[in-house]
């Protein structure tokens, strides 16, 4: 089984299209986009407009290869468009794996993107991290998040805005992830991902190699 993982595509927004061409060449089983799907540039509205490129790519990847990838936001995507994708899954081109858990070919896929508080702005995704709650550095005051309608809102109390959240390891325990890492060499790392199915199969490993920021699995060990 040939797995794709990647992430970070909004740093270089023309990577999707050589990530298209990857995934219609190599032919993969599963796709996962593990977040910062959207351009870093053009702000609240290059970000919304850029769903309209994103489904033809989505498309072309259904009609080449017949995989729907799975993706989550990242924490420099716009929470409030978080709606757009799931427009998208309703229409069967990709799945929304944002808090959720996905079972398929004896395979779990858990969706968990929030991250520990940093010094930048944007702080929707932000949550305490066991007793780290916030960065001492900040370069926007208390942080923000946003409106309905995209724009920035300044937080009166930072600290008081994570700690309402659910820690990182609270919302791991319950995607109760199946995923272990069995060790590593030179960037490549061997996953074990656990069955859901009772009795289970046998565990299933498979070799992944880094490639810069992205992840791409090599097949079955």
């Amino acid at each position: 089984m040939r797995i794709i993982v990647t992430s970070d595509l909004h740093q270089l927004i023309s990577k999707w299209s050589d990530f298209v061409d990857v995934v219609g060449r190599e032919r993969p089983r599963f796709v996962l986009v593990a977040g910062d799907l959207l351009p870093k540039e053009g702000g609240h509205s290059g970000q919304r407009d850029f769903f309209k490129k994103l489904k033809t790519y989505l498309l072309k990847m259904k009609d080449t290869t017949g995989v729907r990838p799975m993706m989550y936001f990242g924490n420099d995507d716009y929470h409030t468009l978080e709606p757009s994708l799931d427009e998208l899954a309703g229409e069967g081109l990709c799945l929304n794996l944002n808090g959720r858990v996905h079972r398929e070919e004896g395979l779990v896929f858990c969706g968990m993107n929030k991250v520990r508080d940093y010094p930048f702005g944007y702080k929707h995704w932000c949550v305490p991290d066991d007793e780290f709650v916030a960065c001492p550095v900040q370069f926007c005051g208390q942080g923000l998040t946003l409106d309905e309608h995209g724009d920035y809102v300044l937080l009166d109390n930072l600290v008081a805005h994570l700690k309402a959240k659910p820690s990182i390891s609270a919302v791991r325990t319950s995607c109760s992830f199946p995923a272990t890492i069995l060790g590593s060499s030179r960037r490549r790392f061997l996953i074990r991902c656990a069955a859901s199915s009772s009795p289970p199969p046998p565990r299933r490993r498979f070799s992944v190699a880094m490639r810069g920021s992205s992840l791409a699995c090599l097949g079955d060990r």
